[in-house]
């Protein structure tokens, strides 16, 4: 194995340390260690057997930031790490704790930030206050800045600081700091004291954070056996009644390096002793996962207690449905990519993710030992075969009669915890292609499921152990009655039969239709418009239509990343003079959008950067409120179309291409309308 083969599978055992950490203490997130001694005893590994785990404020600001490298020109600014949050971060819902302006700090920057209060003084002591600047979500958002710079704990925390600046301030810039300068160590660290040094090294000495993490390192050479001793000596000195706010950052860093010295760089003991201490135990064992992930690799982490149960899927709530299904293998993947192109090196593709983004598709690879990518049996045994075959990509191992299957899509009550309020659009869509190659000794066809019971099968190989590799292919027939893909997969008929290189690509063809009964999704407590997620604003299912308002204004969307799409929509203004029709969109930030804009007029509008979207092109038109208007509009490369009522009313074209992206819908103060559906790409059956 070379050096970067040995970087790659550490980053991800790194980002498995952190999935682990998430899963394990949130559950018990605030308790004390009274309550979960009695509770669970002597905690030892996950304290429930979640099903399906929802979305968590640790795993989302660590996967959104990254983007901050993509989609900006050059690495990010302090000002380009605030973009990035308000673009994937909705409206004081989801994402994080939205716990109120001046209660929760990421709360509180968020609204500085819509309000034009740039960063740093969007997160600064001087604004937001000390206690509440110094709390622990400096720290918890961190990570990725640690594995993204393998062995360069400068400019790792350089990152970390910059981007924890726009919420945060003090201590919690030093702990951003620590924490990715210890995970950047860990990549070349031998112990769990070169970690911490590596840590430390990032940080004024002089700092409350850097004197903490001294005090529990002395505590333990003086006492080495028993960590229980430790924390009465944290819980004396450095606890919750000498600092104010929710959660601040300095009682659990004390627990980070008390569970660090306890636990003796062992993965297991260190995260039972973690959550056993209790505070923040998610964000506490998301952190030390990462740190010992790296430093001990995949074989330091038990796959059946620690991997099994999450089965490489991570749940997010960003801003945009589409990009809420994570799979932990192609994250660690783009994080490598990341690192790769921070060091002006081009990343081995032979892990099955080039750097062609997201105009790739949706792509499976098995390349890293025991990934899965979400895969799961029905019927079938499914593992990874921890081999490489000639085309240099990992394969998933396909044992017995039934299916591999892959969700692509949750409804609301599929997800165990909902508390960070993850909204879904699906990650494949009719009319698309499924491919993979396979070779073993069965037969194989691959499928994929639909919302309404229907079941598309590909045509069957039939493999001998001896003719090599097969290509199976699916054309995912065009759909416009509404149904969606909820899963993918492949079927066998026993045997053994390796898969490698899922992928799905080509153009959709398919209607959103607000008529249909799973419109709308209903869980005991709330409700979800099915296959979108939303920025601001209400929205609501009535009559068969999607109905939404606002005040001042808001944003829903639906789909994924389409390039080069023909957009349809059948929308009737109610109230007000502002609706408008979204398209390419790629965040709050970043869309165009079509529609009536009070005076009289339709506009062709773009958003670049900000809120607030600037206006490309418009002509006259007078609309009717109450009367229905058929929006066409038509992207392709750096041109756009807009027609309605089958009239061409606004041609425009753009200084560089056009980029792929979702649909949706505006409305702007204090309008309504009624929407019945969207298609994308529609086309005769």
């Amino acid at each position: 194995m070379n050096k970067d083969d040995i970087i790659i599978e550490k980053i991800y055992a790194g980002w498995l340390g952190k999935l682990i950490g998430v899963r394990m203490g949130a559950p018990i997130e605030m308790w004390t260690a009274e309550r979960i001694a009695e509770k669970y005893g002597e905690l030892d590994g996950y304290p429930v057997d979640y099903v399906n785990f929802g979305a968590d404020d640790d795993t989302n600001g660590n996967i959104f930031a990254l983007n901050a490298f993509y989609d900006f020109d050059k690495p990010p600014t302090e000002k380009e790490f605030g973009q990035n949050l308000l673009n994937y971060a909705p409206f004081e819902h989801g994402y994080f704790w939205f716990g109120g302006y001046g209660v929760s700090e990421e709360h509180t920057a968020y609204l500085n930030l819509v309000n034009g209060i740039a960063p740093p003084l969007s997160g600064s002591a001087s604004l937001n206050g000390r206690t509440l600047s110094e709390q622990i979500g400096g720290q918890i958002f961190s990570d990725i800045y640690g594995l993204i710079c393998p062995a360069d704990p400068a400019s790792a925390a350089d990152f970390a600081q910059k981007a924890a600046r726009v919420t945060h301030d003090g201590e919690a810039v030093y702990g951003a700091g620590f924490v990715a300068g210890a995970i950047a160590s860990a990549f070349c660290a031998k112990d769990v004291d070169g970690v911490i040094d590596g840590g430390l090294s990032q940080i004024p000495p002089e700092s409350l954070y850097a004197q903490t993490v001294a005090a529990v390192r002395r505590f333990h050479s003086a006492e080495p056996s028993d960590y229980k001793l430790c924390l009465q000596y944290v819980k004396q000195n450095f606890w919750t009644d000498k600092f104010g706010g929710s959660c601040h950052i300095i009682p659990n860093a004390a627990i980070m390096i008390l569970s660090l010295c306890y636990g003796g760089g062992d993965f297991d003991k260190s995260m039972n002793i973690c959550c056993r201490c209790g505070f923040d135990t998610d964000c506490n064992a998301s952190n030390i996962g990462v740190m010992l992930g790296v430093l001990n690799g995949l074989k330091g982490i038990d796959y059946k207690k620690w991997r099994a149960p999450i089965n490489d899927i991570t749940v997010c709530s960003s801003v945009l449905g589409c990009l809420n299904i994570c799979d932990a293998c192609g994250f660690a993947l783009r994080l490598a990519r990341t690192a790769q192109r921070l060091r002006g090196k081009k990343f081995d593709a032979s892990y099955g993710l080039t750097d062609g983004g997201d105009t790739d598709g949706v792509v499976f690879s098995f390349g890293l030992p025991g990934s899965t990518c979400g895969f799961y049996g029905d019927g079938a045994a499914v593992m990874n075969a921890e081999r490489r075959n000639n085309a240099g990509v990992g394969a998933l191992k396909i044992s017995g009669g039934g299916r591999a299957a892959r969700r692509t899509y949750y409804a609301a009550q599929d997800l165990w915890d909902n508390r960070y309020d993850p909204w879904f659009s699906p990650l494949v869509y009719p009319g698309q292609t499924l491919s993979c190659f396979v070779d073993g000794d069965g037969a194989a066809a691959l499928y994929a499921r639909l919302s309404d019971g229907k079941t598309v099968r590909s045509g069957t190989v039939a493999l001998d152990g001896k003719s090599g590799r097969r290509k199976l292919a699916l054309d995912i027939p065009p759909d416009h009655t509404g149904a969606k893909i909820t899963e993918i997969g492949l079927e066998s008929d026993g045997g053994e039969i390796y898969a490698e290189d899922f992928r799905v690509r080509g153009e959709p063809s398919y209607t959103l239709d607000f008529s249909r009964p799973d419109a709308l999704e209903s869980v005991p407590t709330f409700s979800k418009i099915g296959q979108c997620s939303y920025l601001k604003g209400y929205w609501r299912v009535e009559d068969g239509a999607l109905v939404g308002s606002c005040a001042d204004f808001g944003e829903l969307y639906s789909g994924a990343f389409f390039k080069d799409a023909r957009v349809e929509c059948r929308l009737t203004p109610l109230s007000g003079e502002h609706h408008k029709i979204l398209f390419c969109v790629r965040g709050a930030l970043r869309s165009f959008a079509v529609g009536f804009d009070g005076a009289g007029k339709l506009v062709l509008t773009q958003k670049d950067g900000s809120l607030n979207p600037q206006t490309l092109a418009e002509r006259d038109f007078n609309f009717t409120p109450g009367k229905s208007y058929l929006f066409a509009i038509e992207v392709k490369n750096k041109s756009v179309l807009v027609s309605v009522d089958g009239l061409p009313l606004i041609a425009y074209d753009a200084p560089r291409p056009l980029p792929s992206g979702a649909v949706g819908v505006r409305l702007e103060r204090g309008s309504s309308a009624r929407i019945d559906y969207f298609s994308v790409n529609k086309k005769p059956f």
